[in-house]
């Protein structure tokens, strides 16, 4: 995945409302010592346009509830529309990551009090990369397997299985690695959903096999349905997926990416063409 610029950090806390934060959260609390906590990544534009932000609002509102985080009562568009209001964007600027870590501040003891209020990290980066775009190399995991778990729809900030998928990822050299089940059919990639093309045909991998809960996918879903547009949610394995598919998209919260299996420059597919991302960085394909 391709990274961005740094541009600031805020902090949080309900007593306070935001503030500069130079200096991160520090390492003794719970999120840090016993994952106690959770994240969401949002790409935005400058203008503060975000067609998934319903779908972000959503997972986080889920996510503070299971872990018995209160969230600020203004918890909505405008919540963040005040954070992203702070930051003197350059001109240069278009479309930003906006990185939130939810977290239960004290100091680090093991038993939590229920329904406090979470510290809030923002990190905000400038994207210099479209919305959706090519990528020429996806392989598939040899070391990480993804089970159902009570626990698998969320960012959680103990995600070891995708860290460990990441550093797999760098190793090949590969722009995104397919993640199977036990079993051995496709589930996702890292922290990304799967999508795909064959013979003219739509296809999500099964939720039956317990994917992340992906804004994107949701977002994508969505649209076919808008539009009567017809699609099936089947279990795969990766050689078949690899050998068959027209294109497959790996389904992220800041980007699409598309992977064609000649690895030829092609054309975008016109399904992509049509999603509704005006005000963000447009592909160049």
């Amino acid at each position: 995945m391709i990274s961005g610029k740094k541009l600031s950090n805020f902090i949080y806390f309900h007593d306070s409302g935001w503030k500069p934060a130079e200096g991160g959260i520090g390492f003794i609390n719970r999120s840090f010592l016993f994952g106690d906590g959770f994240f969401e990544t949002i790409r935005l534009g400058k203008s503060g346009f975000c067609p998934l932000l319903p779908f972000h609002l959503n997972r986080i509102e889920k996510s503070a509830e299971a872990l018995k985080m209160q969230l600020p009562a203004d918890f909505s568009v405008s919540f963040f529309d005040q954070l992203i209001q702070r930051e003197d964007f350059p001109d240069s600027v278009s479309d930003v990551k906006l990185r939130l870590v939810f977290f239960r501040p004290g100091d680090g003891s093991y038993t939590p009090q229920a329904d406090m209020f979470p510290g809030i990290l923002a990190m905000v980066e400038d994207l210099s990369f479209p919305v959706i775009y090519q990528i020429s190399k996806l392989g598939v995991s040899e070391t990480v397997n993804i089970s159902p778990t009570a626990w698998g729809w969320m960012k959680s900030t103990s995600a070891l299985p995708y860290v460990l998928a990441s550093m797999e990822r760098s190793e090949k050299h590969c722009d995104e690695l397919l993640l199977c089940s036990p079993e051995g059919y496709v589930v996702e990639g890292t922290y990304s959903a799967i999508f795909w093309q064959t013979k003219g045909l739509l296809y999500f991998t099964s939720a039956r096999l317990g994917g992340i809960d992906s804004c994107m996918r949701k977002f994508v879903q969505h649209h076919l349905h808008k539009n009567h547009l017809h699609y099936s949610e089947i279990e795969i394995r990766p050689e078949v997926l690899l050998s068959e598919a027209d294109w497959i998209c790996c389904l992220s919260g800041l980007a699409i990416r598309v992977w064609f299996p000649s690895n030829a420059q092609k054309e975008m597919p016109e399904l992509l063409r049509t999603l509704p991302f005006q005000g963000f960085i447009q592909s160049p394909f």
